[in-house]
């Protein structure tokens, strides 16, 4: 989260940081405070931050306000369905196909990670990097991804990567992921493999 707010107040809560610092700079050679006044000032303020960012930031995103506004708790399960277009060898028509990819994200006032693999019988993909960011005052979700082929057909390839982006998007009090992915996949014999994907929270 913030990483988040960084990327949507970016200059103004650096500018304040950058503030507070000084002043408390200030505040300290002005009033010639000890090591342990400063101690007895500094610890509780971590303190207060490990606790809010472990369990109480969760209790603040309960108000529907900053839901909506700002951004609701992505924390828990997510099922993906992914709408691939491709073309096969020596085929003018493009195919689609439905596949499924189930995601965990975790999420706290400091981090976000998400996570999630999908594996079939021929292939194994894995989130490596993920992230959230504004655009234009919408809320995108970033990741990227690798595959693996254990034996893959004459035709394909067996590691290959992928991203995607994700707008937040909501419908009455619902909402739900969705955007575009591609991947590196038969880039050099001229293969598009991109797609449609939509999250939805279990």
């Amino acid at each position: 989260m913030w990483s988040l707010i960084i990327s949507k107040y970016g200059s103004t809560v650096q500018q304040i940081i950058i503030l507070s610092l000084i002043s408390f700079g200030f505040l300290v050679a002005t009033l010639g405070l000890q090591y342990t006044s400063v101690r007895y000032v500094v610890m509780p303020i971590v303190i207060f931050i490990f606790l809010f960012n472990l369990k109480l930031w969760e209790y603040v995103w309960k108000i529907s306000l900053i839901q909506k506004h700002f951004c609701p708790n992505l924390s828990g399960k997510w099922r993906g369905t992914l709408k691939a277009r491709y073309k096969l060898p020596d085929d003018d028509e493009v195919q689609e196909k439905y596949v499924r990819v189930d995601f965990d994200i975790k999420m706290s006032f400091l981090t976000f990670k998400m996570t999630g693999v999908s594996e079939n019988n021929y292939m194994k993909s894995e989130v490596i990097s993920s992230w959230l960011k504004t655009e234009e005052g919408n809320l995108y979700l970033y990741y990227n991804y690798k595959v693996c082929v254990n034996d893959p057909l004459p035709t394909d390839e067996q590691f290959f990567h992928g991203s995607s982006r994700l707008e937040l998007l909501w419908n009455d009090n619902e909402y739900h992921f969705e955007g575009n992915y591609w991947t590196n996949r038969k880039w050099n014999i001229g293969g598009q493999t991109a797609g449609h994907i939509k999250l939805e929270r279990l």
